[in-house]
């Protein structure tokens, strides 16, 4: 493979894990976001627990997925440097 093959064949593999991480990510967002809006209408404290208890897990999420898109790029690159290398 010539590096312009191999660097268009990153881009689109990074490109199809970017948008299942992103994906991921919403759908699990909107999961929390249903029972805050169904839940969330009573008190106004009410709803700031409610709030927290979306917020937090939602960027804990954020962070596990890109933390688990930084690691699957950084495999990808890894497996494209030792095709060059001639080690696999």
């Amino acid at each position: 493979m010539t590096r312009k093959e191999t660097a268009a064949e990153i881009a689109v593999r990074l490109g199809v894990r970017r948008k299942f991480y992103r994906l991921g990510f919403v759908f699990f967002v909107i999961m929390l976001a249903l029972p805050m809006a169904v839940f969330g209408w009573g008190s106004p404290i009410e709803w700031q627990f409610t709030a927290a208890i979306v917020v937090f897990p939602a960027l804990g999420t954020g962070a596990v997925f890109w933390w688990a898109y930084v690691v699957s790029r950084a495999a990808l690159y890894e497996e494209v440097g030792r095709r060059f290398i001639g080690k696999e």
